[in-house]
């Protein structure tokens, strides 16, 4: 299953036994680091510290074919970070009357046909609580359109023939469906389209001048492509922006999410719009959540989208915004994301060594088939075209493996290590281990 417009909670969570330090802001050994991990990432960060941005770094290409180079002006699709923007502008509508929290769904859309439509509120889709299904999770024909433009009324009808899992209120899933309907409903109370709004809302404003609604991928105005790694970079497919709406498909860049993220956490959004987005009901605020780091509180979100995965998050203990925006991304972002928070309090941390091994194909052939665990109740398959595995889940993406040795493979991104050992496979990940049995 293939995942899009996400936006998975990722805590930047270190445990407090860890060495602490005051030694100060390292900029030139975080270069070290986003060098290091070059063969696996690339993207653009950049770090504000009381209001002024003090680190910048870029590294990859925006377009392969072309060879052209990211810049600090390069233009990425940020997927669920455009939830947060979403939701600062549905309480700009209520502030201005022409919304409220407890208005339901039915009185937008009563012929849709949406299930609980007159028990779906407002404040159900910013919590994600409207217990509708999430039509853009990569399961049932979505994979045969999401390429393609959608109307308004399609996707509503979309969403309507997909039912629901829950009773409003009852449930927080995450779910992508109910922020396109806020979108719609936003363009519905303030009379014109999404792209208007946030232009005239936030990003005129603000004078985010490389930060809209996208309308598609332009590398000549300095867009970039998405890449998926496997023995090497790949073109991954691209979501027609008509589809996610603001759940998922504004282009910007770390320079003006940082902008959007200071004036956002610094209340110069409007009178408690921070406030409101940032109560937390179960795990999640209304278009934020919550960010740990060495027991400072964050607030913030990710998103992804085809190849690209973006996090923006903000600590109020030293004023610190960080954004980051990537294109092509085989590691983890949650770990980047920790290593700059590291590097910023002059903590210690590892440059990783991506230095990988060949392996014979007679020997990768030997470790193809499939494999079991029963406590898990889970399956993996492992594939291999002469040069690398692959592994692939149940009911989960399919992901390259890394040679670290003949019969150790990793994939950083997912945080996984799989080893083979008298013809079993053994999952390492979470500090646990699970036999799989061939």
């Amino acid at each position: 299953m293939k995942s899009f417009f996400t936006g998975i909670v990722i805590l930047a969570v270190v445990l407090s036994s860890c060495r602490q330090s005051d030694a100060p802001f390292d900029t030139e050994r975080l270069d070290e680091y986003f060098e290091a991990i070059s063969p696996r990432y690339m993207g653009s960060v950049a770090i504000s510290i009381n209001g002024e941005t003090v680190y910048t770094h870029c590294s990859g290409m925006s377009d392969i074919d072309a060879g052209t180079p990211i810049t600090g002006h390069s233009g990425f699709l940020i997927g669920s970070i455009s939830k947060t923007f979403t939701s600062a502008m549905v309480f700009m509508a209520i502030d201005e009357g022409l919304l409220s929290l407890d208005d339901n769904l039915a009185e937008f859309y009563p012929e849709a046909g949406i299930m609980n439509a007159d028990k779906i509120t407002i404040n159900n889709f910013l919590y994600h609580k409207s217990g509708i299904h999430d039509i853009f999770e990569g399961t049932g024909d979505y994979l045969e359109w999401y390429t393609t433009p959608q109307t308004r009324d399609r996707l509503i009808q979309r969403i309507a023939d997909a039912g629901a899992d829950t009773i409003p209120g009852a449930v927080q899933q995450y779910c992508n469906s109910g922020y396109v309907l806020l979108s719609f409903i936003l363009e519905d109370v303030f009379g014109c389209s999404y792209a208007e709004l946030l232009n005239d809302k936030i990003t005129g404003p603000l004078g985010l001048a490389e930060t809209s609604l996208s309308d598609g991928i332009d590398t000549e105005k300095g867009e970039c492509r998405s890449y998926v790694y496997n023995n090497g970079w790949q073109p991954d497919a691209e979501t027609d922006p008509s589809v996610p709406m603001g759940a998922g498909a504004i282009m910007s860049n770390p320079a003006d999410l940082i902008t959007f993220g200071n004036a956002l956490f610094h209340n110069q959004l409007g009178d408690s719009i921070l406030s409101r987005m940032s109560r937390i009901d179960g795990s999640l605020g209304r278009g934020l959540f919550p960010f740990v780091y060495y027991g400072k509180s964050g607030l913030g979100h990710t998103g992804g989208i085809d190849g690209f995965q973006s996090a923006l998050c903000h600590f109020d203990d030293g004023d610190i915004t960080i954004a980051i925006c990537s294109n092509g991304i085989n590691f983890n972002q949650n770990d980047i994301l920790i290593a700059i928070l590291d590097a910023i309090h002059g903590k210690e941390y590892e440059i990783p060594d991506l230095k990988y091994v060949s392996v014979d194909p007679a020997i990768l052939e030997s470790y193809t088939g499939d494999y079991f665990n029963d406590t898990l109740n889970l399956g993996i398959s492992i594939t291999t075209d002469g040069r690398s595995l692959t592994a692939q889940a149940t009911r989960q993406s399919a992901f390259s493996l890394d040679a670290t040795s003949d019969s150790v493979f990793e994939c950083i991104k997912a945080g996984v290590v799989i080893s083979f050992k008298d013809g079993n496979l053994l999952l390492h990940q979470s500090g646990q281990t699970f036999t799989f049995v061939k």
